[in-house]
């Protein structure tokens, strides 16, 4: 039985961190590339796994693209990787968005991931 945490909850216990084997890491040319789900103007900046997918909550708005600067740069500070490494590949104006991620194996991502939510 799965036990699903309240809406907007963090979930970083055990079990999402168990669930980072779960997420779909595909390859695209010399970058690995990962699906997210954005949710701007959130109280604080938060990763998370929910429903096998990782999600991503920021307190920035949706204008001008400052949501997506500010995906990037906490997916760089959380994941210990440079900005350059990420790249917009599919959903500039939506929640559900596809990055690439350069620089990283597939294991690496799923350790960093891990190392983030903990």
């Amino acid at each position: 039985m799965d036990i699903k945490p309240p809406p907007g909850a963090s979930v970083t216990d055990a079990a999402s961190v168990g669930a980072i084997s779960t997420l779909v890491i595909g390859a695209a040319r010399s970058a690995l590339t990962l699906t997210l789900r954005v949710t701007p103007r959130a109280s604080r900046d938060a990763l998370s796994i929910e429903e096998g997918q990782l999600r991503v909550r920021l307190r920035a708005a949706p204008v001008d693209g400052a949501a997506n600067a500010a995906l990037i740069a906490l997916l760089a500070e959380r994941l210990g990787l440079p900005r350059r490494a990420f790249t917009i590949i599919q959903g500039e104006t939506a929640r559900v968005k596809r990055i690439a991620i350069a620089g990283v194996t597939a294991d690496d991502l799923r350790q960093r991931i891990a190392s983030a939510l903990a």
